[in-house]
């Protein structure tokens, strides 16, 4: 792979051309916003390729972390440049701290030896390393000086980009481990959580008597491959998303095969398998667009619920979801899915980010608090009437009023509930697929 791939030469005098531009972009800004500190963002890319697919997917991973970085009262971005992606941003701090950060940035991130982040005072001048007694860049091909490099041509320029796509593959290696690990860290997370009701945790079975959590350890690292499969194919997707979720449903029903394969016939992570492979594709996917993860997800599964519950009258053998859709008119997780997991977004995550506690008590709560916000449909399965959704209102109500897991009597409660639920046979398997959707997000932002 590499990151020149399909990139269009320029010349010379599109390069000067350009920074023109960019000097009077900036004067443009400057009119508007006079006493703030303005931050210029380029690509230091070697030979006269400056524009690919790949490089404005380093563009993107670095505006993503810079932006975490500086609060902008204002910015903008341009990435089809074939020159290279630039951007501006209008800071409200000091131009001195703000340089400070720019050289962390580039020193610490990962890809930040590709950017060139020049700070612009308010009174027209760049501020330099030099200036602030910093060291010098350091050459991404020898260590050195790179500006005494750069002066000297002391690497030719096919060098440079062997070494800048060394430095691209050890960043997405790094980060397809990251995104695959924490795929199966939040399976392992949900597992983990105790008591729930019904469900299986480390000290219960809970309503499911072919399980344990070991199985369910060996089920979710069983999926390695299926996210490994999944990142590979996110990343590099140039064709529609609708046609993007049939390949992930053609990895998950291969995915399907090793999990069952693993547990000997037993359904662990069958829901799993679709909903967290839609929303890690879909982060993934996020990498190369320009596109609200919720809007991936919702142009990806466009139709799917009128596809998938169209004609059901003329089928003489229908599944639980299906007589769901018929008799209630419920679409399951195929319609939260197809509305972009509003339960995850709107409820469950910031919830979490919020609640105060354990490890264990905080997504306890969650899980309790998705079990509200959506119709369970593996619940009404097991209960054989949609009735058991208000009982189960009253009793999450009656668990957060006694101040949910945090304290004595909220704990108390839920061992309780969790009894009731393993007499009757109930489960909240639905809303436990959510919680590890929710899981999922909060580990990737390293917040949990």
């Amino acid at each position: 792979m590499s990151i020149f791939t399909k990139g269009k030469p320029v010349s010379l005098a599109d390069i000067l051309a350009s920074k023109v531009a960019r000097v009077a972009r900036l004067q443009d800004v400057r009119q508007t916003f006079s006493d703030a500190t303005l931050i210029s963002i380029t690509l230091n890319i070697p030979g006269n390729i400056k524009n690919s697919r790949q490089i404005q997917l380093i563009f993107r991973a670095g505006m993503r972390e810079l932006t975490r970085v500086f609060t902008a009262q204002w910015q903008t971005t341009h990435l089809d440049l074939q020159t290279g992606p630039e951007a501006i941003l209008v800071v409200d701090i000091s131009d001195n701290t703000c340089k400070v950060k720019a050289v962390a940035f580039e020193t610490q991130f990962a890809l930040g030896r590709l950017f060139d982040v020049d700070v612009l005072a308010a009174d027209g001048k760049y501020l330099s390393r030099a200036t602030l007694g910093m060291s010098c860049r350091p050459c991404y091909v020898c260590g050195e000086d790179a500006k005494i490099c750069a002066r000297s041509q002391q690497h030719p320029w096919f060098a440079m980009q062997k070494a800048l796509n060394a430095l691209y593959l050890r960043y997405v290696s790094k980060d397809k481990e990251k995104w695959i690990s924490t795929a199966i860290r939040a399976m392992l997370y949900e597992v983990s959580v105790t008591p729930k009701p019904g469900l299986v945790d480390p000290g219960s079975q809970g309503s499911h008597k072919d399980m344990d959590a070991f199985l369910f350890i060996d089920s979710a690292i069983s999926l390695r491959p299926y996210f490994t499969a999944l990142y590979d194919v996110s990343l590099s997707w140039t064709a529609s998303l609708p046609s993007l979720f049939e390949e992930i449903r053609r990895l998950g029903i291969k995915a399907e095969i090793t999990m069952l394969k693993t547990t000997e016939d037993v359904n662990t992570h069958k829901g799993v398998i679709f909903s967290l492979g839609i929303l890690f594709s879909a982060s993934v996917y996020q990498k190369q667009a320009s596109l609200d993860l919720q809007n991936i997800i919702c142009q990806m599964l466009a139709g799917l619920t009128e596809q998938a519950f169209a004609g059901l009258s003329n089928k003489s053998t229908l599944t639980a979801g299906e007589s769901q859709f018929l008799s209630y008119g419920l679409t399951g997780v195929r319609g939260e899915a197809e509305k972009g997991f509003p339960v995850v977004f709107d409820l469950a995550l910031p919830y979490l980010k919020n609640r105060k506690g354990t490890m264990n008590d905080r997504l306890l709560d969650t899980l309790m608090l998705i079990a509200t916000g959506i119709k369970d449909t593996n619940l009404i399965k097991r209960a054989g009437d949609i009735t058991v959704l208000a009982d189960l209102q009253e009793q999450v109500t009656h668990y957060f009023d006694l101040g949910g897991a945090k304290t004595t009597a909220g704990k108390a409660y839920m061992y309780q509930l969790d009894q009731a639920f393993i007499r009757q046979n109930l489960s909240l398997g639905g809303s436990a697929d959510l919680l590890i959707l929710t899981i999922f997000l909060e580990l990737l932002t390293d917040a949990l």
